[in-house]
């Protein structure tokens, strides 16, 4: 690609024209769009979770005792999703491949959302964290491992970048839209 600029006598590369270069390729949009979609309804349902927590499972308890349950919560999600990448990640793409698994962490984000929308039972609750924690775990790194097909060993790091600030916009989004729903 043609896309440097020059400085004095060091190139440097111009990254939005490197982006867009892979914008315009309809599957690493559509690659981008399904970790966007993964992180940001991880982040949204970390920024609300506490609040939702108070209002809905742990209704008329005193404010510490809300914020020591939704943090063991979040410790649980945090463990499920640890052994989820660990354990299930590998044998799941090498049983069925990045494209399926991918769509599995979307479903499973998905149906982990609606569980929880009509849930209000602490233990209920923390099992439909557990299919979040697992889309977490498995979306967003075979999300990254199906974008770098896109590019060579020059370019990796320029899809790692545009990767992880697609995330960022994610974790950026999802907590505004989260609390204003």
């Amino acid at each position: 690609l043609a896309v440097e600029k020059r400085h004095g006598h060091h190139a440097t590369p111009n990254l939005l024209a490197i982006w867009g270069h892979y914008l315009r390729n309809k599957t690493v949009l559509i690659l981008l769009s399904l970790s966007f979609v993964v992180a940001f309804a991880m982040a949204a349902l970390s920024a609300v979770f506490a609040l939702f927590a108070s209002r809905e499972i742990f209704v008329g308890v005193d404010p510490a005792r809300v914020a020591q349950n939704v943090g063991y919560m979040m410790a649980f999600m945090g463990v499920a999703a640890v052994v989820s990448q660990v354990t299930l990640l590998k044998p799941l793409v090498d049983k069925w491949g990045e494209t399926t698994v991918i769509i599995i962490a979307i479903f499973t984000a998905s149906l982990s959302c609606v569980a929880l929308s009509y849930l209000s039972d602490a233990r209920l609750i923390a099992l439909a964290l557990l299919p979040a924690a697992f889309s977490y775990a498995i979306g967003l790194p075979t999300g990254q491992a199906l974008l770098m097909r896109f590019g060579d060993e020059k370019t990796h790091g320029q899809l790692i970048g545009l990767y992880h600030a697609t995330c960022s916009v994610a974790y950026f989004v999802g907590p505004l839209v989260g609390g204003y729903l």
